[in-house]
């Protein structure tokens, strides 16, 4: 077996060494496989990351009913990924607290956007939530303080009542230039703060 990456002596492509997934069991692939096989992981750390967030709110009970009412309704052992969501889902159904459904949205989103895959729908209801919960607090009108992108300091220091601003929803923005850790621009960090001189 190769280190990390050979030349195919017959064709000239490289050829990796890589660890497949499912078995843990050394591979040889070309760079179609390697992709693949990169994909894979990826999507592996993506279901232990939504694993992680039920677990995290989700009592064990409720985890292991999903598990038990996908497994019958599919006839197979469901994916981690749909236990999760099943979980999750039914948590949020039936939790009251609005910080922990905007925290939720909040975990869900981030395990998106690093996955690659569409957030801003997940990341709207992190801020309506925040809304909803200044509402309840009392709150009358809100401002929003931005992130550092020039796109969105444009909108620092706006002020909204709560009806105008769940209406409006202007955070976050789609097109903030802001990157949570190494990954793709998008990740808008605005939020609302409550305006103290009401």
């Amino acid at each position: 077996m190769p280190g990390r990456k050979i030349i195919c002596k017959a064709c000239g492509n490289p050829i990796y060494k890589r660890t497949h997934p499912k078995d843990q069991v050394p591979v040889l692939a070309n760079e179609a496989g390697r992709i693949s096989i990169g994909q894979k992981y990826a999507e592996m750390s993506r279901d232990n990351d939504l694993l992680r967030i039920a677990r995290e709110y989700c009592t064990e009970e409720e985890i292991e009913r999903q598990r038990r009412q996908l497994g019958s309704r599919f006839g197979q052992e469901p994916t981690s990924r749909d236990v999760a969501w099943g979980a999750i889902n039914q948590t949020m159904l039936r939790q009251k607290d609005l910080h922990i459904i905007k925290m939720l949205h909040f975990s869900l989103a981030r395990v998106a956007y690093q996955s690659g895959e569409p957030f801003m729908y997940l990341l709207k209801e992190v801020h309506k939530y925040q809304l909803y919960r200044h509402k309840k607090d009392g709150v009358k009108l809100v401002e929003i303080l931005s992130c550092e992108c020039d796109m969105c300091k444009i909108d620092n220091g706006k002020v909204f009542t709560i009806t105008e601003a769940l209406e409006r929803m202007p955070i976050p923005h789609s097109d903030c230039a802001y990157s949570y850790g190494d990954f793709r621009p998008g990740w808008c960090k605005c939020c609302w703060v409550a305006k103290l001189d009401q």
